[in-house]
Protein backbone atom coordinates (compact mmCIF):
# COMPACT_ATOMS: atom_id res chain seq x y z
CA UNK A 1 0.00 0.00 0.00
CA UNK A 2 1.42 3.75 -0.99
CA UNK A 3 1.97 5.76 1.70
CA UNK A 4 1.75 9.90 1.55
CA UNK A 5 4.45 11.73 2.58
CA UNK A 6 6.35 15.23 2.07
CA UNK A 7 9.67 16.62 2.99
CA UNK A 8 11.12 14.96 5.63
CA UNK A 9 8.63 11.90 5.54
CA UNK A 10 5.76 14.17 6.42
CA UNK A 11 2.46 14.24 4.63
CA UNK A 12 1.57 17.33 2.20
CA UNK A 13 -0.18 19.77 3.93
CA UNK A 14 -3.24 21.29 2.54
CA UNK A 15 -2.53 20.64 -0.99
CA UNK A 16 -5.28 21.57 -3.30
CA UNK A 17 -6.93 19.97 -6.06
CA UNK A 18 -8.62 22.46 -7.91
CA UNK A 19 -12.28 21.91 -9.32
CA UNK A 20 -12.79 19.02 -11.85
CA UNK A 21 -15.36 16.39 -13.46
CA UNK A 22 -15.87 13.76 -11.08
CA UNK A 23 -18.86 10.98 -10.19
CA UNK A 24 -20.52 10.95 -7.22
CA UNK A 25 -21.94 7.66 -5.55
CA UNK A 26 -24.71 6.12 -5.98
CA UNK A 27 -25.22 5.86 -1.62
CA UNK A 28 -24.79 7.92 1.11
CA UNK A 29 -24.50 5.75 3.99
CA UNK A 30 -26.02 7.20 7.19
CA UNK A 31 -24.32 6.39 11.05
CA UNK A 32 -23.12 7.86 14.11
CA UNK A 33 -19.92 8.15 15.42
CA UNK A 34 -18.72 9.50 19.05
CA UNK A 35 -17.25 12.64 19.77
CA UNK A 36 -15.47 12.26 23.17
CA UNK A 37 -18.74 11.27 24.96
CA UNK A 38 -21.37 12.80 22.20
CA UNK A 39 -22.72 10.33 19.95
CA UNK A 40 -23.53 12.53 16.34
CA UNK A 41 -24.75 12.09 12.91
CA UNK A 42 -22.10 11.34 10.13
CA UNK A 43 -22.46 10.04 6.65
CA UNK A 44 -19.87 8.53 3.90
CA UNK A 45 -20.06 8.92 0.21
CA UNK A 46 -17.83 7.91 -2.42
CA UNK A 47 -15.86 9.90 -5.28
CA UNK A 48 -14.77 8.16 -8.49
CA UNK A 49 -13.22 9.32 -11.65
CA UNK A 50 -11.27 12.18 -9.70
CA UNK A 51 -8.18 12.51 -12.46
CA UNK A 52 -4.87 13.72 -11.03
CA UNK A 53 -2.09 15.47 -13.48
CA UNK A 54 1.54 14.08 -13.10
CA UNK A 55 2.77 17.29 -10.66
CA UNK A 56 -0.65 16.50 -8.07
CA UNK A 57 0.48 12.76 -8.25
CA UNK A 58 3.56 13.62 -7.51
CA UNK A 59 2.61 16.14 -4.66
CA UNK A 60 0.13 13.39 -3.05
CA UNK A 61 3.35 10.95 -2.36
CA UNK A 62 5.83 13.65 -1.89
CA UNK A 63 8.03 12.47 -4.73
CA UNK A 64 9.15 14.26 -7.33
CA UNK A 65 9.32 10.78 -9.33
CA UNK A 66 6.14 9.11 -8.48
CA UNK A 67 4.87 9.86 -11.64
CA UNK A 68 7.58 8.53 -13.78
CA UNK A 69 7.64 5.44 -12.09
CA UNK A 70 4.39 4.85 -13.17
CA UNK A 71 4.47 6.22 -16.87
CA UNK A 72 6.43 6.30 -19.73
CA UNK A 73 5.99 9.00 -22.18
CA UNK A 74 6.71 8.05 -26.03
CA UNK A 75 6.56 10.80 -28.27
CA UNK A 76 3.38 12.64 -27.72
CA UNK A 77 1.72 9.81 -25.98
CA UNK A 78 1.82 9.20 -22.54
CA UNK A 79 1.11 5.66 -20.91
CA UNK A 80 1.28 3.66 -17.88
CA UNK A 81 4.36 0.97 -17.46
CA UNK A 82 4.67 -1.93 -18.65
CA UNK A 83 4.61 -3.14 -14.79
CA UNK A 84 1.47 -1.16 -13.92
CA UNK A 85 -0.55 -2.96 -16.75
CA UNK A 86 0.10 -6.46 -15.35
CA UNK A 87 -1.59 -5.45 -12.47
CA UNK A 88 -4.77 -6.15 -11.95
CA UNK A 89 -7.04 -3.10 -10.33
CA UNK A 90 -6.34 0.00 -8.56
CA UNK A 91 -3.75 0.42 -5.86
CA UNK A 92 -4.63 1.27 -2.40
CA UNK A 93 -3.30 4.64 -0.59
CA UNK A 94 -2.80 3.64 3.34
CA UNK A 95 -3.04 6.94 4.50
CA UNK A 96 -6.61 8.92 5.30
CA UNK A 97 -6.89 12.42 5.27
CA UNK A 98 -9.11 14.64 8.57
CA UNK A 99 -9.37 18.26 8.81
CA UNK A 100 -9.85 18.50 5.05
CA UNK A 101 -12.37 20.53 3.01
CA UNK A 102 -14.45 19.32 -0.20
CA UNK A 103 -16.69 21.66 -2.41
CA UNK A 104 -19.21 19.86 -4.44
CA UNK A 105 -20.50 21.79 -7.37
CA UNK A 106 -24.16 20.45 -7.59
CA UNK A 107 -26.63 22.17 -10.44
CA UNK A 108 -25.24 25.68 -11.23
CA UNK A 109 -22.50 27.85 -10.08
CA UNK A 110 -24.16 29.36 -7.52
CA UNK A 111 -25.00 25.83 -6.04
CA UNK A 112 -21.13 25.10 -4.41
CA UNK A 113 -21.58 23.28 -1.27
CA UNK A 114 -18.59 23.40 0.61
CA UNK A 115 -18.02 20.82 3.67
CA UNK A 116 -15.02 21.27 6.34
CA UNK A 117 -13.42 19.18 9.00
CA UNK A 118 -13.94 15.79 6.86
CA UNK A 119 -12.07 13.15 6.75
CA UNK A 120 -10.78 11.46 3.12
CA UNK A 121 -10.15 8.18 3.46
CA UNK A 122 -10.01 4.26 1.38
CA UNK A 123 -7.84 6.23 -1.04
CA UNK A 124 -7.29 4.27 -4.71
CA UNK A 125 -5.14 5.48 -7.79
CA UNK A 126 -5.33 4.02 -11.28
CA UNK A 127 -3.17 5.00 -13.68
CA UNK A 128 -4.67 5.63 -17.42
CA UNK A 129 -3.77 6.38 -20.84
CA UNK A 130 -2.57 10.10 -21.21
CA UNK A 131 -0.61 9.96 -17.94
CA UNK A 132 -3.58 10.55 -15.78
CA UNK A 133 -4.15 8.85 -12.89
CA UNK A 134 -7.84 8.52 -11.22
CA UNK A 135 -8.00 8.91 -7.42
CA UNK A 136 -11.24 7.24 -5.95
CA UNK A 137 -11.92 7.76 -2.44
CA UNK A 138 -14.66 8.40 0.48
CA UNK A 139 -15.86 11.09 1.80
CA UNK A 140 -16.47 10.95 5.67
CA UNK A 141 -18.78 13.55 6.92
CA UNK A 142 -19.67 14.68 10.72
CA UNK A 143 -22.84 17.17 10.29
CA UNK A 144 -26.31 17.59 11.51
CA UNK A 145 -26.55 20.14 8.31
CA UNK A 146 -29.74 18.52 6.96
CA UNK A 147 -29.40 20.57 3.97
CA UNK A 148 -26.35 19.48 2.91
CA UNK A 149 -26.86 16.07 3.16
CA UNK A 150 -30.62 16.27 1.55
CA UNK A 151 -28.27 18.11 -1.42
CA UNK A 152 -25.80 15.06 -1.73
CA UNK A 153 -28.60 12.35 -1.55
CA UNK A 154 -30.20 14.55 -4.92
CA UNK A 155 -26.92 13.98 -7.13
CA UNK A 156 -26.39 10.24 -5.87
CA UNK A 157 -24.97 8.50 -9.20
CA UNK A 158 -24.37 11.76 -11.10
CA UNK A 159 -21.20 13.72 -12.57
CA UNK A 160 -20.49 16.99 -10.94
CA UNK A 161 -17.56 19.05 -10.52
CA UNK A 162 -15.54 18.80 -6.80
CA UNK A 163 -12.84 20.74 -5.41
CA UNK A 164 -10.89 19.30 -2.40
CA UNK A 165 -8.01 20.67 0.19
CA UNK A 166 -6.10 17.57 2.05
CA UNK A 167 -5.63 18.61 5.75
CA UNK A 168 -3.48 16.26 7.62
CA UNK A 169 -2.76 12.72 7.81
CA UNK A 170 -4.77 10.99 10.39
CA UNK A 171 -2.58 10.86 13.93
CA UNK A 172 -0.06 13.35 13.00
CA UNK A 173 -1.04 16.99 14.06
CA UNK A 174 -3.38 19.01 12.17
CA UNK A 175 -2.11 22.56 11.18
CA UNK A 176 -2.55 25.34 13.90
CA UNK A 177 -4.52 28.50 11.73
CA UNK A 178 -5.90 26.71 8.89
CA UNK A 179 -7.89 29.81 7.78
CA UNK A 180 -4.33 31.56 7.19
CA UNK A 181 -2.61 28.11 5.39
CA UNK A 182 -5.58 27.33 3.29
CA UNK A 183 -6.09 29.62 -0.08
CA UNK A 184 -9.28 29.95 -1.22
CA UNK A 185 -9.81 26.82 -3.13
CA UNK A 186 -9.90 27.95 -6.77
CA UNK A 187 -12.54 27.54 -9.82
CA UNK A 188 -10.58 26.43 -12.26
CA UNK A 189 -8.10 23.24 -12.83
CA UNK A 190 -5.09 23.41 -15.42
CA UNK A 191 -1.82 21.62 -14.85
CA UNK A 192 1.34 22.00 -17.98
CA UNK A 193 2.98 19.03 -19.44
CA UNK A 194 -0.14 16.49 -19.30
CA UNK A 195 -2.33 15.12 -22.01
CA UNK A 196 -6.13 16.90 -22.55
CA UNK A 197 -8.33 15.05 -19.55
CA UNK A 198 -10.14 11.90 -21.00
CA UNK A 199 -14.29 12.79 -21.35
Amino acid sequence: MAKAKGKNGKAPKLQDFKKRPCQLGCSLSGRTEMHGEEEVPAADISITGFMLAKDELNTLFGDPHAHDSWFNKSGAFTEPTDWVKRLSGAFPFRDKFENCTIGFLLGTADDMLTLSQVRIAKIRLTPSTGGWTEMAFQVQISTDDEDAVGKLWLFMGREIDAELSLGNVKGEDAPKDKAKDQPELPMDHKSDGDEARPH
